[in-house]
C-alpha cells in the first residue's frame, strides 16, 4: 500500500487550478456516417504516403475508403521529402497502391527510385492504353 508522502510538491487535485467557465463541447465531426464515395473523395486529396501511413488508420470508414479504385487514379511516389522513405519503402508503399486501384490508375510518378522489378510489376497490371502517363 502506497502512502502520500505530505513532502510531496505536486498539490493535492482539488488545490487552487483556476476554474474556466464551462463551454458547451460540441460532438465530433460524423466521420463514420459520411458516404464511401465522399470520403475517397477526401482521401483523394491527400499524398499516396499520407494515405497509406497516416489516413486509412484513422477509422474503419477511412481504411474502407482507402481501398477504393478511385482514390488510386494518381499515385504520386515522389522522394522529395525532408523524412524521404527508404526506396524500398517507398516500392512496397507503389506496389500498394497499384494493387488497390485495377483499373483505374491514370498517372503514377515514382521519381527518384523504382527498380525494373517495380516497372515489371505495374505493366504486368495494366496494358499500355491503361495507362495514360508514366513518369
Amino acid at each position: 500500500m502506497l502512502k502520500a508522502s505530505s513532502s510531496s510538491s505536486l498539490p493535492p487535485p482539488s488545490s487552487s487550478l483556476p476554474s474556466s467557465p464551462s463551454l458547451p463541447l460540441s460532438p465530433p465531426p460524423p466521420w463514420v456516417e459520411l458516404p464511401l464515395d465522399i470520403t475517397a473523395n477526401i482521401l483523394q486529396r491527400l499524398r499516396t504516403i499520407e494515405i497509406l501511413e497516416n489516413a486509412q488508420r484513422v477509422c474503419t470508414s477511412w481504411w474502407k475508403a482507402s481501398h477504393d479504385p478511385t482514390v488510386w487514379r494518381v499515385v504520386d511516389l515522389r522522394n522529395d521529402d525532408v523524412d524521404a522513405k527508404t526506396p524500398r519503402m517507398l516500392e512496397n508503399m507503389c506496389r500498394i497502391a497499384v494493387h488497390r486501384s485495377p483499373g483505374q490508375l491514370l498517372k503514377i510518378n515514382i521519381e527518384n527510385f523504382g527498380s525494373r522489378d517495380l516497372l515489371n510489376y505495374i505493366a504486368e497490371r495494366y496494358n499500355r492504353s491503361s495507362l495514360n502517363q508514366l513518369i
